[in-house]
This record gives structure tokens, sequence and C-alpha cells, in this order.
């Protein structure tokens, strides 16, 4: 599947690395906000963005979705940015076809999210 999302980056890393490791000690999504328990597998990413070093972690659903669906993209900034794409747009079945049962639960569970707040607003 051809990913079909692009996001106009202002700026790339100088630096970058990333690699998938196992959790030691429970942490964050920087996509999801969700805890990686510990003994889970997460991709961890570092590098120097204008001037700054930052590091990220993102677990495997929401690396499998961002993979999936995103051409290019900001960390942090996933949710938002599907967000936006539904708005706009919708989401598509081949937007979604090849995800796991998990990455596709995932994204059910947002978009009944925010099919609820827009009945809200």
């Amino acid at each position: 599947m051809e990913c079909t999302i692009e996001v106009d980056i202002d700026s790339h890393p100088s630096l970058y690395a990333e690699k998938l490791v196992k959790a030691r000690k429970e942490c964050t999504c920087c996509e999801c906000r969700d805890k990686i328990p510990i003994g889970s597998e997460y991709e961890y990413v570092s590098g120097l963005w204008n001037g700054h070093f930052d590091s990220f972690r993102t677990c495997i659903v929401c690396k499998e979705i961002r993979d999936k669906i995103f051409c290019s993209w900001t960390f942090e900034e996933i949710w938002a940015t599907l967000y936006e794409e539904f708005l706009n747009s919708g989401l598509g079945i081949c937007q979604v076809q090849g995800l796991s049962q998990k990455a596709i639960e995932k994204l059910s569970d947002y978009i009944s999210q925010w099919l609820k707040f827009e009945e809200e607003s």
C-alpha cells in the first residue's frame, strides 16, 4: 500500500537514529499518549532538529499506522493530522487496507471519538 498523507515539513534533522527496542521501564507513546508497558517493543528515534536534540518513543501500533498512511509526518502530530484528513476528505478503505487488527481497532476508536466530538460541536 502506498502512503497517502504528506505533511509539509519545515526542517529535517541534521542527525537522526531510529531503532526498535523493548521497554525496560514503562514509557509513553509520543503519538497516542498511551503507556508502553515494560517488555513491549516500540520505536525509539533520536536526532538533532534545528540545533536541539530530541527523542521520541512511538508504540508499535502508531508506528504501523504512520508507516502505512503517511509519506511524511511530524512527530507528536499524526493523530491531529489524521483528524484533519478525516474531516476534509474522510479515510478511504485503501488507507487502512493491510493494517493489523490492533491498528484498525485503534483507528476505529479514534474515529468514534472524532464523530462524537463533531456531533457535540
